[in-house]
């Protein structure tokens, strides 16, 4: 399960973060990360820098980007995005 903690969300900064958890994921390490919290104005550069990560070999770091991406969507009230 993700654990309760904020991500900036603006632009560059989100997938910095992005790109930072799963770093640390693949570490071997749990850090803390909240997809729940995510403010959606660039909902679509983060599916952009998920779908890279969708597409790991590890299953845990898939897994972790299927789970944000799946909030980031349900989450979103633009149709193109909820698609």
């Amino acid at each position: 399960m993700i654990k309760a903690a904020t991500l900036p969300l603006l632009g560059q900064p989100a997938v910095q973060s992005l790109n930072s958890y799963f770093k640390e994921l693949r570490a071997g390490k749990s850090p803390p990360h909240s997809a729940r919290s995510l403010q959606l104005e660039n909902a679509k550069s983060i599916l952009t820098a998920l779908s890279a990560y969708s597409k790991d070999t590890l299953v845990l770091i898939r897994s972790k980007a299927a789970l944000i991406t799946r909030v980031v969507g349900t989450k979103s009230t633009v149709v193109t995005i909820r698609q």
